[in-house]
């Protein structure tokens, strides 16, 4: 009875592992995928923002300040992120390009990451009086 017991416990060590890794895995994977709405969403705000803002306020510098803010918003420190604006074309089919680049923030430390999130988003800058 007492060597069944032992053999239980290693059935369970070996087990629970593979069932501890399984859920670091889709808990890091759900995390990643979080992180990555999170950096399409400022890349679209940034240039969304960037697109109505008028030529005299600076719509580069709008842009990126409204990327990163909602990068803060999602949670996700934009002092690590890279966002970049430029402003492509000549009036009246000018467009603003906003990209952000996202060291990716590992959940789970002994799961691999994915590297770095990026996101470009490019809108036409409106007709402004």
């Amino acid at each position: 009875m007492r060597r069944r017991q032992g053999a239980s416990a290693v059935e369970f060590a070996l087990g629970a592992s593979v069932l501890l890794v399984l859920g670091a895995g889709i808990t890091e994977w759900g995390w990643a995928m979080r992180c990555q709405t999170a950096v399409i969403s400022a890349a679209r705000e940034g240039a969304r923002t960037g697109a109505g803002t008028l030529q005299d306020d600076d719509p580069i510098a709008s842009a990126e300040v409204r990327a990163a803010a909602a990068l803060d918003d999602a949670g996700l420190d934009s002092d690590t992120a890279t966002v970049t604006a430029t402003i492509d074309g000549a009036d009246p089919d000018a467009s603003i390009s906003v990209s952000v680049d996202l060291p990716h923030p590992a959940l789970v430390p002994l799961v691999p990451t994915l590297g770095t999130l990026s996101s470009t988003a490019t809108m036409r800058l409106q007709d402004q009086p």
